[in-house]
C-alpha cells in the first residue's frame, strides 16, 4: 500500500545551478509508533564477536571501519582522532595529529574508506578540508581546502574519483547553503546543491549523529531528523528512496518553525507534547532499519524490515548473547554496520557493573557455566578500559 506523503521539511528540493527538482514519490513507507517492546537480541543475531581496543587510551567513539584485518576507528585521543587497530583490536598507529602543524589538523569531522585505493579520505578542520591518507605508504598523499560555497560540512562520500558528496547541518554564511553539496575536488567547485538550510532553525533542530550520510549496495543515501524521509543522493538529483510514516505522532510544522531561543527550549517543547523527535542514527542492514527516536521522554530504538514494511520499537533489551541481562537502550549503542555486522559498543564499567550485580544475587555461577567465555573476557577489563565493541551478525 503506497501513503500519502505530508508536507516534508523542506519541501522544495533546489539546484544551486538550475530551478526546483521535486523528488519522487516515495513507493516505500513504513509506520513508527512507540512501543514499549523488549528487543531479545538472538531474535534477530546468531553469532556475536567482543573486541577490546588496546594499546592507547580514548574515549567518544563516533565510527568505526573495516578494511582487510584492519579497524579504522574514530575516537579522541590525546593527540589524535583517528586510529588504525588490527582485527582483534590492537593499538598499531594514529593515523592524523591533532595540532596546528602542516600535517595535522584542529579536528576531524568525518572520514570514509576508499577500498580500491586502500586510502582514508578524512574530513577535517571543521569540516574546510579534505586530507587523503594512504593506508599502504602509511601517509598523507593529498590535502584540499574545500571552496568557500561549502563552508563547514559534517559529513562526505565519495561519488568518484572528482566528485563527493558532502552534507552540512548548519548556515554560516549570508548566502544560500544547502544540505547535500556536490563537491568537485579537482575543480574545487560547488557543482551541485539540494535542500536548502532554513537558517533560522537549523541551530536548534540539529541534533548530533554521525552517519547523516551512508553508501550502501554502491549508492549513497541521506537522513536527517525531522525530515522523516531516506534521499537516495546522485550528482545530479536525489530522490526520496524511504518513508517514516510517524502517523499522529509526526511532529507538526507549524510547531517545528515556531522559533525558540536556543535548543534547550526546543527540547523542552519536544519532551511536554505527544510527537516523536530527534529521530536519529538510521543505519541499513541487510533487510532492516535500525534508528532511535524519543517520544515524551523516553528513548526507543526501531527496527523496520524493508521486506514487509513493518516496525517494531523497543524500550529494552535483552542481551541474551553477551550478559543474558536486561539493558537499557543508553548501554549497548549502535554506531554502524557493513554488510556482514551491526556494530554496538558498551563501556567495560557497565560490563564490571552487572558482573558484580550477579555475584551479589548469587547467580553469577549460573552465568559463568553458560557463558564462559564472555565471563574470561569480561574478568579481564579494568574501568578504565576503552569501550568494547560488539559485532553482532544477522542470522
Amino acid at each position: 500500500m503506497k501513503y500519502i506523503i505530508p508536507f516534508i521539511l523542506f519541501l522544495s528540493i533546489s539546484s544551486c545551478k538550475s530551478t526546483n527538482k521535486q523528488a519522487n514519490e516515495v513507493v516505500n513507507s513504513s509506520k513508527i509508533i512507540p512501543q514499549n517492546n523488549i528487543l531479545t537480541l538472538s531474535s534477530i543475531f546468531n553469532s556475536y564477536k567482543l573486541i577490546q581496543l588496546s594499546g592507547i587510551t580514548f574515549t567518544s567513539i563516533q565510527k568505526v571501519e573495516f578494511i582487510d584485518s584492519l579497524l579504522i576507528i574514530k575516537g579522541k585521543a590525546a593527540d589524535s582522532e583517528l586510529h588504525i587497530f588490527n582485527a582483534t583490536g590492537e593499538y598499531i598507529q594514529s593515523i592524523i595529529k591533532t595540532g596546528r602543524g602542516s600535517e595535522e589538523t584542529l579536528n576531524i569531522q568525518d572520514f570514509i574508506i576508499d577500498y580500491d585505493k586502500r586510502n582514508v579520505d578524512i574530513l577535517c578542520d571543521y569540516g574546510r578540508k579534505i586530507i587523503t591518507y594512504s593506508l599502504e605508504k602509511r601517509k598523507i598523499i593529498n590535502t584540499t581546502e574545500i571552496c568557500s560555497e561549502i563552508f563547514s560540512a559534517q559529513n562526505l562520500q565519495k561519488i568518484d574519483s572528482n566528485r563527493y558528496i558532502l552534507y552540512k547541518q548548519c548556515g554560516f554564511t549570508n548566502d544560500k547553503e544547502y544540505k547535500i553539496n556536490i563537491y568537485n575536488i579537482q575543480k574545487n567547485f560547488l557543482e551541485n546543491g539540494f535542500l536548502p538550510i532554513n537558517k533560522k532553525s537549523s541551530e536548534y533542530i540539529s541534533f548530533s549523529q554521525y552517519n547523516n550520510l551512508y553508501k550502501n549496495n554502491n549508492n549513497f543515501y541521506f537522513y536527517e531528523t525531522f525530515i522523516d524521509t531516506i534521499y537516495q543522493c546522485t550528482s545530479q538529483k536525489i530522490e526520496a528512496y524511504w518513508y517514516f510514516d510517524k502517523q499522529k505522532y509526526t511532529f507538526p510544522q507549524k510547531l517545528l518553525y515556531k522559533g525558540y531561543q536556543g535548543l534547550n527550549e526546543f527540547i523542552d517543547i519536544c519532551r511536554n507534547n505527544q510527537y516523536i523527535w530527534g529521530h536519529i542514527n538510521v543505519f541499513e542492514y541487510k533487510d532492516m532499519f535500525f534508528s532511535l527516536f524519543n517520544y515524551n521522554k523516553a528513548l526507543y530504538l526501531n527496527i523496520t524490515n524493508k521486506t514487509n514494511k513493518e516496525s517494531t520499537s523497543y524500550t529494552k533489551i535483552y542481551d541474551d548473547l553477551v550478559t543474558n541481562e536486561k539493558l537499557e537502550l543508553t548501554q549497548l549503542i549502535q554506531i554502524g554496520n557493513n554488510t556482514k555486522y551491526c556494530f554496538f559498543y558498551i563501556e567495560p564499567f557497565e560490563l564490571l557493573e552487572i558482573i558484580d550485580t550477579k555475584k551479589q544475587k548469587n547467580t553469577y555461577a549460573e552465568y559463568r557455566e553458560k557463558f564462559q567465555n564472555n565471563c574470561h573476557f569480561i574478568e579481564k577489563l579494568n574501568l578504565d578500559s576503552n569501550s568494547i565493541l560488539v559485532l553482532l551478525e544477522k542470522k
